[in-house]
């Protein structure tokens, strides 16, 4: 009877445990608060304290691959581009998302990483071909390192997409 009452017991602390142990399926409200203000604070301009609030979100719930983006975004912002990658990355390795490849290759570019960047812009056009951004970008590449016919052509791309900054830029370079 004591061993079975021991077992018992045994199992239950196992069981509890085990429970205590597990990850959340999504962030808790208090992440999700936390995430909030550093998007306000973010949008004051505040990239320090946006990075707080995100890395305390993140400690909440590790698998918050929004945070991991902004944090990489606020990061990018206060000039840390190997910080910022990092985050991307982590994003990433969470869920695949073309703006994630985009935000990714843009740090890879702020790092002289030029090959990277190419393959992350291609790499989010895959995965959303409607991705204005990331033509526009590669396409900002590829003709700064001699494919100017390449780079004029995801221009044109980006610009039919909706890309303002393309559409100025194909008509006064790629005409």
């Amino acid at each position: 009877m004591k061993r079975r009452a021991c077992a018992i017991i045994l199992l239950s602390a196992l069981c509890a445990l085990a429970a205590c142990s597990k990850e959340p399926s999504g962030p808790s409200d208090e992440a999700k608060a936390l995430y909030q203000g550093a998007m306000k604070k973010s949008a004051e301009g505040d990239h320090r304290g946006a990075v707080a609030d995100l890395t305390r979100a993140i400690g909440l719930y590790t698998k918050y691959h929004e945070a991991y983006n902004d944090r990489g975004f606020e990061k990018a912002m206060m000039d840390d581009h190997k910080g910022a990658l990092a985050d991307y990355t982590k994003a990433i390795q969470l869920h695949r998302k073309s703006m994630y490849y985009s935000n990714r290759g843009g740090a890879r570019f702020a790092l002289e990483d030029t090959t990277g960047a190419m393959d992350d812009f291609t790499k989010a056009i895959e995965l959303d071909a409607a991705n204005a951004l990331a033509y526009w970008k590669r396409g900002f590449i590829r003709g700064g390192t001699g494919d100017t016919q390449g780079g004029c052509k995801d221009i044109k791309k980006a610009s039919d997409l909706g890309n303002k900054d393309a559409a100025a830029f194909f008509t006064q370079h790629c005409r």
